[in-house]
């Protein structure tokens, strides 16, 4: 019995080995393409690349001047006479040292009589005697500082009924200037934050305008630099397949490559 490949045409033979020579060099060409290509590793999902989004400036906020506390800490400095009389001062001293019964608010209510009329009252010059020291009125002068109060205090409580003694009504006058002063020094520092803050506020747009005119700068040099490294230099050279006579040329000797 004749093969079967013996009752073909010889030119269909010579066509089916053509094909398949073809088919051969097209296989091998897939396969350089598929190395010349990065893959991802085995069981990692490509992900696409998101485009980044461009930062919006915060829009300008215009803030207002800081309130720091109520009128007892935010009011401005004022003398010890005015603190005796402020009502504001007149509760916070209330707080401290109480109302009635107490030793300190004695001497508060005293002093405050002391700035209308002579309360401590006036010693009439004996002849021959050395002249009394009257204390007279609580004025700017004897209230000027922590040591014209405590001298106030020594010539008023000068054979006090109570029998405290002057000692002890200096130490009474001086802890009451001490709660002044310290409260002052309080009003003081917060007016001190409340400047600071306007004017942090103040240079707010001097800076936003500063730090946008750096940034546009910045970007220009930048997208500068990415020009200079995208300009083309020699043209890349891309694989050619020769299916004549079996060669992959790559602009130069053919090369083989071995699975």
């Amino acid at each position: 019995m004749q093969d079967e490949t013996d009752l073909r045409d010889p030119c269909e033979h010579s066509a089916i080995a053509n094909r398949a020579s073809v088919t051969s060099k097209i296989e091998d060409v897939s396969c350089y393409v598929e190395r010349s290509e990065p893959s991802a590793p085995d069981g990692a999902e490509q992900i696409a690349p998101t485009p980044r989004r461009r930062r919006r400036l915060r829009p300008t906020i215009t803030l207002a001047p800081p309130v720091l506390g109520g009128a007892l800490l935010t009011a401005p400095p004022i003398s010890f006479l005015d603190f005796l009389v402020d009502d504001d001062c007149r509760a916070y001293c209330k707080a401290l040292f109480g109302e009635n019964g107490t030793s300190v608010a004695t001497a508060l209510e005293d002093f405050r009589k002391a700035t209308e009329f002579h309360y401590f009252g006036h010693r009439s010059h004996k002849p021959g005697l050395v002249s009394p020291n009257n204390p007279g009125l609580l004025d700017a002068t004897r209230a000027e500082s922590r040591k014209t109060l405590k001298a106030f205090a020594h010539s008023a409580y000068h054979g006090d009924p109570d029998r405290r003694g002057t000692l002890f009504w200096k130490r009474v006058a001086g802890l009451l200037w001490q709660a002044y002063a310290h409260l002052m020094a309080l009003r003081g520092q917060a007016e001190k934050i409340r400047l600071q803050e306007i004017t942090r506020i103040e240079r707010m747009s001097t800076k936003r305008e500063a730090r946008a005119a750096y940034m546009r700068g910045y970007r220009a040099d930048r997208r500068s630099a990415r020009g200079q490294a995208d300009q083309p230099g020699e043209a890349a050279r891309t694989p050619s397949v020769d299916i004549s006579n079996g060669s992959e040329q790559r602009g130069g000797p053919a090369k083989e490559f071995v699975e």
